[in-house]
């Protein structure tokens, strides 16, 4: 799956889509975010799957900024 991403982000560079990052940093980002989740998310914390899910695409798509 890591090369469909790099894939993907590639394209969306070459579309106008995505930031011209570099693709393994990108890649290896969204990767790293989503593996580590297992490690700090419980299911009866404040937060739900689906409200994790909504703030990582917001953070990967449009970062952190106001």
């Amino acid at each position: 799956y890591d090369q469909l991403f790099k894939d993907a982000y590639k394209k969306g560079v070459e579309a106008g889509i995505f930031r011209d990052i570099p693709t393994y940093l990108i890649v290896s980002s969204i990767i790293g975010m989503c593996n580590f989740t297992p490690a700090w998310f419980k299911s009866k914390g404040p937060l739900s799957q689906e409200d994790v899910a909504n703030h990582y695409v917001e953070i990967i798509l449009n970062g952190c900024r106001a």
